[in-house]
């Protein structure tokens, strides 16, 4: 007699992306490791070299490619990529969970939202269109994503609260790491342009901390993303009764 239905499943879950992400685990912790050091160890260059003395060591348009204080360059198109691909990840935890998947998804949603707007610029027109006002409506999309971010993370603690320890260690660190580039270090950018308006050291510093800590946030998220996936597969088969993987 030939195999069982449930024996069947359980063959068919070793092709499943989930499988292909427990086995490719290491390697794509590395590639993800390898390329967000690199895109930020060439923003650093940049940003130095671009305060060097003359004569140049690089023409400064070139510089701003590579820098981490600029937009639509080499540092904007890899946090738009790691948010996309977490979107992407989170898609999979969404289709391949039994429960709470429409907070899967709504995460998936905005991790898609926020890796478009990090392409093109959406949030730059909208601080553009308020530079020149007066009050706390000069600072533009900042007070909205900060009420939208806060009413979010009120919705999804008993989420969080319901997943792995890892995971929710995880996830909230890579949310705060983000987070914390995103919106309050742009908040305080904003508020000190808009009072001594001077490029001090330290206005300098915190515009070039805002893209690592959002690069650093992303690919933590990615990497705990591909290790919950991970543990969703190995848990999928404990979950399954013994006697479903014998063939009668």
């Amino acid at each position: 007699m030939g195999p069982s239905i449930d024996s069947l499943k359980i063959d068919d879950v070793s092709g499943t992306p989930t499988e292909f992400l427990r086995r490719q685990r290491s390697h794509l912790r590395l590639a993800i490791g390898g390329l967000t050091a690199l895109v930020m160890g060439l923003g650093v260059f940049a940003e130095i070299a671009a305060r060097l003395p003359p004569p140049a060591l690089l023409r400064r348009d070139f510089l701003t490619v590579l820098s981490l204080s600029f937009e639509n360059n080499l540092p904007s198109w890899w946090l738009s990529t790691l948010l996309a691909l977490c979107g992407g990840a989170l898609a999979l935890c969404a289709s391949t969970t039994g429960e709470d998947r429409w907070h899967w998804w709504l995460a998936s949603t905005g991790a898609f939202v926020l890796s478009f707007d990090e392409s093109a610029g959406i949030h730059m027109a909208i601080a553009a269109m308020y530079e020149s006002t007066t009050g706390i409506f000069g600072l533009g999309f900042l007070l909205p994503a900060l009420a939208l971010t806060a009413a979010i993370l009120r919705l999804s603690l008993p989420w969080l609260r319901r997943l792995p320890l890892r995971s929710r260690q995880l996830f909230i660190a890579a949310s705060s790491l983000y987070l914390l580039g995103a919106l309050l270090l742009q908040l305080l950018l904003s508020l000190w342009a808009r009072g001594s308006g001077e490029r001090s050291l330290i206005f300098t510093a915190i515009e070039i901390l805002q893209r690592p800590l959002e690069i650093l946030g992303a690919s933590l998220l990615l990497v705990a993303l591909i290790d919950h996936l991970s543990g969703n597969h190995n848990d999928l088969q404990r979950s399954l009764p013994a006697d479903s993987a014998r063939t009668p």
